[in-house]
């Protein structure tokens, strides 16, 4: 009898030791005042596998599979909002899955000057929204874009 509770003391304590490993894991951070700043995208339709991919790509996730894992537990693989992200260089799991799940992207001002023709305009947008020229060129000439955002406006 001594000997089964001396074998479950020591399995209770050697799992409380992984469960404080994988919540240091998972809910540690270390961001230093110069920590790397990286801008991910993630485009409409992208699985987390892709995001996790890119993630350790740029050297921000250091533990991909108790991030897959955790997201997958959690069902916040289901929940990945599309759009610009800003990790930092040491970063928790914890943090991240939220940034994701919660939608916690970087939104971008895009001020077109006065004056500007369509051509310009399809450029700019390509430099600072990632957005292909040709493809908005195409949506602001036929009227789509304007049609949606003011009823009146756009048709010719």
């Amino acid at each position: 009898m001594k000997r089964i509770s001396t074998i479950a003391a020591v399995a209770l304590a050697a799992g409380f030791m992984f469960a404080v490993y994988v919540g240091m894991l998972y809910y540690g951070e270390d961001i230093g005042p110069h920590a790397k700043k990286v801008e991910i995208r993630i485009v409409p339709g992208a699985y987390l596998s892709d995001v996790q991919q890119k993630l350790v790509e740029n050297g921000i996730l250091r533990h991909p599979r108790l991030f897959r894992w955790v997201a997958v537990l959690t069902g916040r693989d289901k929940t990945v909002q599309a759009g610009r992200y800003v990790f930092l260089e040491g970063m928790s799991v914890a943090r991240m899955l939220h940034k994701l799940g919660a939608a916690e992207f970087e939104v971008t001002r895009l001020t077109i000057p006065e004056g500007f023709m369509l051509r310009e305009i399809a450029g700019t947008v390509e430099r600072e929204v990632e957005i292909d020229s040709a493809q908005f060129y195409n949506l602001a000439h036929g009227g789509s874009i304007a049609a949606e955002s003011e009823p009146g406006v756009g048709t010719t």
